[in-house]
């Protein structure tokens, strides 16, 4: 297997240097750039053996260092370069003139920085390791894997189709828990109103009168000290929740944290292993090698508690375990996942049986979220209906036995 020299910066910023073993130079560059490098220069393995003073090194320009894309705009720059692969129209003017029309300045230098390296001579490699941070790693290895085996195009529409199919669910979610969030935000902000301005003048009245007070105008009362300040924060609660699920697809760590949420874990849980399965699936068929492709299908999961498991799954892969040996080891993985991927490895159809695993994670999970759908505004209901009637009990209740004492 062919060496390869190489020099890039790591997560800290600082250059360092070896080598790597890989079956081409898209492989090296891309189990670099798994590895948190950037600004990465490839030796070919011919000049590794030419006199050092003749050696000539491609580098790509460093580039400041950049927050990642988000997923849309992954998702719109994938979608670009599946068009013009398919096209056949050369990629720096492609992509040039889709930074001209990009919707957001972030995405628009993504593509230009691209566009001018491929236009100095770059191969594309080492025009998208020179992005560093900004283009998530399983973006950047299935690029390269479509590169290498000639199937860019169908590959980065199979990856544009399921992510959008991914943003369509986040879109379900967050609308089907936005009207429910609305009446329980409107109806905590009747309690705050009514604990400012309401309770504190009723409980002066009812003092001079000596009125005898029931449990919930008792409560309603204690709540008009410091009571403004606890319901408006559960207001500020409900809103940061829902943007939570909202953000959990871009950052797999609020993904992790979401899974412990009622009715939502589940949901988040499968939709996750459905993306691992298929983007899995999608890596295979380029023929890239099983380890990679774990640590590449992690990433595009999107989920910090899967990633690591397919890190360590890769490990142990590496060490001479099985596939489906591998994800027995992890609790992160379903157990129904691995002979389902045994069968897939006896009968030479791995990909077709993962895609086959993601297929029965998206039942699952649309099982679920037909759960949410009816369960939410169920208790959406209860919830507005018991405190109204808490507020009007609270209200009327000492009212009306005053009138009765006055009688």
């Amino acid at each position: 297997m062919p060496t390869f020299r190489y020099e890039a910066d790591n997560r800290d910023g600082q250059r360092m240097s070896g080598e790597i073993a890989a079956p081409s130079r898209e492989q090296a560059i891309a189990r670099l750039s798994l590895d948190g490098l950037s600004a990465i220069r490839i030796l070919e393995p011919s000049t590794l053996e030419s006199s050092a003073g003749e050696a000539e090194i491609v580098m790509a320009e460093i580039v400041p260092a950049e927050r990642q894309l988000s997923l849309a705009e992954t998702v719109d720059l994938s979608a670009l370069a599946a068009g013009l692969a398919a096209s056949g129209l050369p990629l720096d003017t492609g992509l040039k003139a889709a930074a001209l029309e990009a919707p957001n300045r972030r995405l628009s230098r993504a593509l230009l920085a691209i566009s001018r390296r491929l236009s100095a001579g770059l191969p594309l490699d080492e025009a998208l390791g020179a992005q560093g941070e900004r283009l998530p790693p399983h973006v950047r290895g299935l690029v390269l894997a479509g590169l290498h085996s000639g199937r860019m195009a169908s590959l980065l529409e199979e990856f544009v189709a399921m992510e959008r199919h991914a943003a369509q669910l986040r879109r379900r979610v967050a609308l089907t828990l936005a009207y429910p969030a609305v009446l329980i935000s409107v109806l905590l902000g009747a309690f705050a109103f009514f604990a400012a301005a309401v309770f504190p003048a009723l409980a002066v009245i009812l003092d001079d009168f000596d009125a005898d007070l029931p449990a919930a105008t008792q409560v309603a009362i204690g709540f008009s000290d410091q009571g403004v300040y606890a319901l408006l924060g559960n207001v500020v609660v409900v809103f940061c929740a829902w943007l939570i699920i909202w953000l959990a697809s871009d950052l797999p760590e609020l993904c992790s944290m979401l899974k412990t949420f009622p009715l939502l874990g589940p949901i988040a849980r499968w939709a996750a292993l459905s993306r691992f399965a298929r983007m899995l699936a999608l890596l295979l068929e380029a023929r890239l090698p099983l380890a990679e492709s774990l640590h590449m299908a992690g990433d595009g999961a999107r989920d910090a508690d899967l990633a690591s498991a397919c890190r360590k799954a890769a490990v142990a892969i590496e060490n001479g375990y099985s596939l489906e040996e591998a994800l027995m080891l992890h609790s992160a993985f379903p157990r129904s996942l691995s002979p389902i991927v045994a069968w897939g490895r006896q009968a030479a159809a791995l990909p077709e049986a993962l895609n086959t695993a993601a297929d029965m994670f998206e039942a699952r999970l649309q099982s679920q979220l037909g759960l949410l759908r009816t369960a939410v505004p169920a208790l959406t209901f209860l919830a507005v209906l018991w405190g109204a009637l808490f507020l009007v009990a609270a209200l009327l209740l000492p009212m009306i036995g005053l009138i009765e004492k006055l009688t």
